[in-house]
């Protein structure tokens, strides 16, 4: 596949009873063009929503992982190794 651009992924968990305002999608997803436009990297698209799943290895990382709500931010952990996303 020939690539003309980086992804950079990111899922965020919130508890399953959590009220979402409507339209929440997008504070999150300017907080995050603003930042990479911060860097002086221009943002070609960028597409949000709360409809996300995790992947089953995903999954497992947080449920071997996370105890409590507290313990739910992992920078980096689910990275893959060595290659660019």
């Amino acid at each position: 596949m020939n690539k003309k651009f980086k992804v950079w992924d990111c899922k965020i968990l919130v508890p399953i009873d959590s009220e979402l305002p409507s339209g929440f999608d997008s504070p999150p997803r300017q907080a995050a063009i603003k930042a990479v436009e911060a860097a002086n990297i221009e943002v070609l698209a960028c597409a949000s929503g709360w409809g996300g799943t995790l992947t089953a290895e995903e999954q497992k990382f947080y449920d071997e992982n996370v105890v409590t709500k507290d313990d739910v931010y992992y920078a980096g952990a689910m990275d893959s190794e060595g290659g660019e996303q």
